[in-house]
């Protein structure tokens, strides 16, 4: 390579065109050892001395210092690990589990936190007595669920639309409700406690 081809090369204003789109830090590593191995090519004393302080391959910052190709390269390379610290990939919100968008763990959350109790009252063995009908329920308290799981939980009807025939979903309300630290309500732990699981 001649001083003429090494200045084409590495001319400063040629640095721009070295840049690309997903260039990494191997990418100007490797520009790096060229440069440097391309430079060691030239061995006369004249030869180095005209690389060395050619306004062509080295920019100037200031009158005492030069910015060469090599200098440029490692620039790069720390703009790049800036990007790469602070431009860390976006963490994923943790999406909900899909019981909580179910009906029954709504229901569930609706006993659990008390928001069930003016449209009942409690009899022997603590069985629900309703005064308020289902569809009424769901309107006066704006619920996404639906009145069917509303009537089958308090008029505690078998089935799976009924809060309290299910084991797992009241396991799902009360750990949601202990982990946003909501209270709940006593009778729906002493229902909880006497539902038969396996």
């Amino acid at each position: 390579m001649t001083v003429k081809e090494f200045k084409e090369k590495y001319k400063v204003d040629n640095f721009g065109s070295y840049i690309k789109e997903g260039a990494t830090v191997e990418y100007w590593q490797e520009l790096i050892v060229n440069y440097e191995i391309d430079k060691l090519n030239f061995q006369s004393y004249p030869e180095a001395l005209l690389v060395g302080f050619d306004t062509e391959l080295n920019g100037t910052i200031s009158p005492f210092h030069w910015f060469n190709f090599s200098q440029f390269c490692k620039q790069q390379i720390k703009i790049l690990e800036i990007k790469n610290q602070y431009n860390a990939k976006e963490v994923e919100a943790p999406t909900e589990p899909k019981y909580k968008t179910r009906n029954l763990f709504k229901v569930g959350l609706l006993f659990a936190t008390g928001q069930m109790n003016k449209y009942f009252e409690l009899g022997k063995d603590n069985r629900i007595i309703a005064n308020t009908k289902a569809p009424a329920i769901a309107r006066d308290l704006n619920s996404s669920v639906s009145d069917k799981y509303i009537l089958a939980s308090i008029s505690e009807y078998k089935g799976n639309k009924n809060i309290f025939n299910s084991y797992e979903m009241m396991t799902n309300v009360i750990e949601h409700c202990k982990a946003e630290n909501i209270p709940i309500e006593p009778f729906f732990m002493q229902k909880y406690s006497s539902i038969e699981h396996f």
